[in-house]
C-alpha cells in the first residue's frame, strides 16, 4: 500500500517534500498497520516513531481529507512534533498548547489539517468537537491511564486511533487498560535485535558499577532497621498482616487496605499512624542507601517541620534520634557516599577518552541533583548544568519551558558537556545524540529504564553506567526493572501475536499441512494425538516433570501470566508445595493468586506433599478456612496429593479429559468446509468480541438462534453468565453499529 511511494531510497508520499525522509521498511510496515487498525506502536526509543505517524497522517489525509489530532504530552514534545510535521508534510499544521489564547485556538481549529496539541487542551471538549477528526494520535500511550487528559478524550471519540511508545509497563492488566482506554485493536511490538531493525541501531554497553555502603552508614542503617523492625510489629498486634521484609508496595497496599475501612475502630487509628511511620523510615533508608547523608540529612530536616502525629512519634524515639545526629555528624565530617567519587571518575575518563562527548547523569531527587552541581561544577574541566522540572520548592527553583529548551540547546551546541538531570529529560524532550549516559541509582520501573537507556546508542555506539550500591535497594531496584522488561516484552508478544496458546493446546494445524476435508474429520485426527500442557517457566525445576509420559503428552514452555500449567482452552492449575500453600495463607498470597485464576473457566489448585500446620504453629481453623473460602467463594477446587509422580499422572489426566472429550472446546472458525449446523451456529457468534467457545454455547443455549442473539438488547445479554456489562456493550455495539470500509 504504501511502498508505492518509494523512489529510490526516498520515500516521497504526494502530502510530503521529497527527498526528506529515508526508507525503512520496518516503518513503512508498521504505518500500514495502523491504517488497518487501532494499533499501539512499541518501538525502543531513537528509531523513528513519529515518522511512522507522519506516514500515517500523510495517507489519512489524502484518502480522507479530515483532520488529525496529534497529541503529545508535554508542551515541549507537542512543539517538537509541530516542528517536525510543518518541515516535511504539505498540509495546514496548527499547534494548540495551554499558553495558546481562545481565539488563536479557533483559527487554528478552521483553518487547520493536522493540530499538535498537548491533552489536556481538547479534555473539555465535546463529542461533537471532537467528532471533526478521522484520526487521534497518542504519543507516550502508555500514560493514557487513570483520570489522564488521554482517557477522556478517547472516551468521546470514535475516529482510528494510533499510540506510540517505547514501553508500555510489564503487566498485562495494565497494557490492555491502555489498548481499552484508547480503542486500540491491535499492538505491535518491535525490538532492536529484529533483523529489520538491527541495521540501524548501534550496541550500548552496559556497565554495572557496584559501591560497598560504608561502615558509618551501617551504624544509621542499623538504627532506621531496628525502628523499622518495632514499627512492624505494632502494625501486626493490631491485626494486620505484614511480613517483616515487606516491600514498598504492600506497605502502600496495606494503607490503601486500612484508609477504605469505613468504620474505623482506635485500632485503625493507631494502625495508620504506624504504617505511615514505616513508610517515613523506609523513604530515610532509601536516601542513605542510595544517595548518601547529604540527602538524608536534608529530609531529616523535613521531617522535623512536619506536623503529623507519625513523623512526631518518629523524633521521640531515641534510635531515630541516633540516627539524626550521626547524619548531621557524618555529613558534617564530610564522609559521602561512595557513588559520588565514582561519578567523579566516570566522567572524567569519559571526556578524557573524547572530550567532545556529551554525558547526562539521570538521579531521581531534586535535592540530590542540586548537590552534585555544587561539587562537579568545583572541577574546571567539567562544564555541568542542572535540569528539572519547571515546580519550585524551597531554595530551588525550578525551571520553564523556555528556560528548559535554552538548557538543550546550550548542550547541543556544546555550551555543557554534562547534563544532571532528573526524570523530566527521560521522556519527550527533543535532547541531542548522547554519548554515555550515568543512572546513579537505578530505577525499579522498567518504563523508565527504557526510556533513560534510550537516550545513548542513537547514531553511534554509547555507553551506559548505572552505579549500585551493594546489598541495598539498589540491587533490588535494578533487577526489578530487568525483570519486568523481560515480562514487558513477553506479554506484548502474549497479546499480539497470531497464534495463541490456545491454538497450541488444540493442536490446530494450519491448511498447507493437513488436506482438510470436513471439520468433523479434523477433530477426529485430533482426538489421536497427544495432548498438549503448556508449562510455565518457574516450574522447569519441579519434580513432577520427570514424571510426566512422554508417549501420553506433549510439554511445552511458556511465561503464564497466570498458573503453572494450562491444560485446556479454560483450564489452569497452579500447583503448590505445602509449605509455600501455607505460607501464601499468611502472607495473603493465595487469594490475590485465587482473584486471578478464575480467569479461567476451570480453575484448579493442586496441593503437593502433607500439610503440617502443627509444627508450624499455624492455626487449623485459619487453614481450613482458606480451603473452605477458595472452594465456596472463589469455586476452585483443591486436590492434596502427596508425591511429585502422582501430581504428573493428575495433570495429564486433567489434559487428556479437556482437550479429547466428546464436545472438544476447539475455536472452531479455523475451518471453512462443511460442518454440521450446530458448529456453524456456535463458528458464527465465536466472531463477536469476548465470545470464546464455551460462551457461545451458553449464548444458544440461552437464545436458541443465532437471530435471536443478535437480536437480543444488551441489557438481556448482560444476564448472560460471565458476560458482564462492558463485554455486553461491545458485543451489541458491533452487532448494531453500521458498516464502515475504511480502506476505500
Amino acid at each position: 500500500m504504501l511502498e508505492k511511494y518509494l523512489e529510490g531510497i526516498y520515500y516521497n508520499h504526494p502530502l510530503m517534500k521529497k527527498d526528506i525522509i529515508k526508507h525503512r521498511q520496518y516503518q513503512i510496515a508498521l504505518a500500514e498497520k495502523g491504517l488497518e487498525e487501532s494499533t499501539l506502536i512499541v518501538l525502543p526509543t531513537g528509531l523513528g516513531k513519529t515518522v511512522i505517524a507522519l506516514f500515517v497522517i500523510a495517507e489519512t489525509l489524502l484518502k480522507k481529507k479530515g483532520k488529525i489530532l496529534f497529541l503529545a504530552p508535554t508542551k515541549p514534545l507537542v512543539n517538537q512534533h509541530y516542528e517536525f510535521l510543518s518541515s516535511v508534510l504539505k498540509a495546514e499544521i496548527g499547534l494548540i498548547t495551554g499558553s495558546i489564547s481562545t481565539k488563536k485556538r479557533s483559527t487554528e481549529l478552521s483553518n487547520c489539517e493536522v493540530i499538535c496539541a498537548t491533552p489536556q487542551t481538547f479534555s473539555g471538549l465535546s463529542k461533537e468537537e471532537l467528532g471533526a477528526f478521522d484520526l487521534i494520535i497518542f504519543d507516550e500511550a502508555h500514560k493514557a491511564a487513570g483520570a489522564y487528559a488521554y482517557v477522556d478524550i478517547a472516551k468521546k471519540t470514535i475516529c482510528k486511533t494510533l499510540g506510540l511508545t517505547a514501553s508500555p509497563g510489564n503487566e498485562k492488566s495494565k497494557i490492555k487498560a491502555v489498548m481499552d482506554n484508547l480503542r486500540f485493536t491491535n499492538i505491535e511490538l518491535k525490538r532492536k535485535t529484529d533483523a529489520d531493525i538491527a541495521p540501524y541501531t548501534n550496541p550500548v554497553n552496559v556497565q554495572w558499577i557496584k559501591v560497598e555502603l560504608p561502615e558509618q552508614y551501617k551504624l544509621i542503617q542499623s538504627s532506621l532497621d531496628s525502628y523499622a523492625k518495632e514499627v512492624i510489629h505494632h502494625i501486626q498486634r493490631y491485626g494486620f498482616a505484614l511480613r517483616s521484609q515487606c516491600t514498598q508496595s504492600e506497605i502502600l497496599m496495606l494503607q490503601r487496605k486500612v484508609s477504605q475501612i469505613e468504620k474505623k475502630e482506635s485500632k485503625d487509628y493507631q494502625a495508620m499512624m504506624y504504617i505511615s511511620a514505616l513508610l517515613k523510615t523506609n523513604h530515610a533508608s532509601l536516601m542513605l542507601e542510595t544517595q548518601g547523608v547529604q540527602a538524608l540529612e536534608e529530609y531529616f530536616h523535613k521531617l522535623k517541620e512536619d506536623i503529623t502525629k507519625s513523623a512526631g512519634m518518629m523524633q521521640k524515639d531515641e534510635r531515630i534520634q541516633k540516627a539524626i545526629y550521626l547524619t548531621e555528624g557524618f555529613n558534617l565530617a564530610n564522609i559521602n557516599h561512595p557513588k559520588l567519587q565514582k561519578l567523579i571518575e566516570i566522567v572524567l575518563f569519559e571526556l578524557n577518552r573524547d572530550p567532545k562527548q556529551k554525558i547526562i547523569v539521570f538521579n531521581h531527587y531534586r535535592d540530590s541533583v542540586k548537590h552534585l552541581e555544587s561539587i562537579l561544577q568545583k572541577n574546571p574541566l567539567l562544564s555541568v548544568k542542572r535540569f528539572v522540572g519547571q515546580a519550585n520548592k524551597e531554595d530551588d527553583k525550578g525551571l520553564n519551558q523556555k528556560e528548559q529548551k535554552e538548557i538543550i540547546d546550550d548542550f547541543k551546541d556544546g555550551k555543557y558537556n554534562v547534563l544532571l538531570a532528573t526524570s523530566v529529560a527521560e521522556e519527550g524532550l527533543d535532547l541531542p545524540a548522547v554519548d554515555t549516559i550515568v543512572f546513579y541509582e537505578p530505577v525499579p520501573s522498567e518504563i523508565r529504564m527504557i526510556q533513560r537507556r534510550g537516550r545513548t546508542g542513537r547514531f553511534k555506539s554509547g555507553k551506559v553506567y548505572i552505579l549500585i550500591t551493594k546489598d541495598t535497594k539498589d540491587e533490588i531496584f535494578y533487577w526489578s526493572s530487568l525483570k519486568k522488561e523481560k515480562k514487558m516484552e513477553t506479554t506484548i508478544d502474549r497479546l499480539s501475536k497470531k497464534e495463541s496458546v490456545n491454538d497450541k493446546i488444540n493442536g490446530i494445524v494450519k491448511p498447507k499441512e493437513v488436506k482438510q476435508t470436513t471439520l468433523l474429520t479434523t477433530i477426529d485426527s485430533k482426538k489421536k494425538l497427544k495432548p498438549t500442557v503448556i508449562i510455565d517457566h518457574r516450574e522447569r525445576n519441579a519434580q513432577a516433570l520427570s514424571f510426566f509420559n512422554k508417549e501420553e503428552v506433549d510439554l511445552e514452555f511458556e511465561t503464564l501470566d497466570i498458573g503453572d500449567y494450562l491444560v485446556g482452552q479454560e483450564a489452569i492449575i497452579e500447583r503448590k508445595k505445602s509449605d509455600d500453600f501455607l505460607n501464601s495463607i499468611l502472607d495473603n498470597r493465595l487469594f490475590t493468586q485465587a482473584s486471578k485464576l478464575i480467569a479461567y473457566e476451570k480453575p484448579i489448585i493442586i496441593v503437593e506433599g502433607i500439610l503440617d500446620y502443627e509444627s508450624r504453629n499455624i492455626n487449623k481453623n485459619a487453614v481450613l478456612g482458606s480451603i473452605l473460602s477458595l472452594s465456596t467463594d472463589f469455586k476452585i477446587p483443591i486436590f492434596f496429593i502427596k508425591t511429585p509422580k502422582e501430581v504428573a499422572e493428575f495433570i495429564t489426566l486433567v489434559a487428556k479429559r479437556e482437550q479429547t472429550k466428546k464436545e472438544n472446546e476447539l475455536h472452531l472458525r479455523k475451518v471453512k468446509k462443511g460442518v454440521e449446523d450446530h458448529i456453524l451456529q456456535r463458528s458464527i457468534l465465536e466472531g463477536l468480541p469476548f465470545v470464546g467457545p464455551t460462551l457461545a454455547k451458553r449464548l444458544l443455549e440461552k437464545y436458541k438462534s443465532v437471530k435471536r442473539v443478535f437480536n437480543a438488547s444488551e441489557d438481556s445479554l448482560q444476564n448472560i453468565d460471565k458476560l458482564g456489562e462492558k463485554k455486553a456493550k461491545k458485543i451489541y455495539d458491533i452487532i448494531n453499529k453500521e458498516y464502515e470500509n475504511t480502506n476505500q
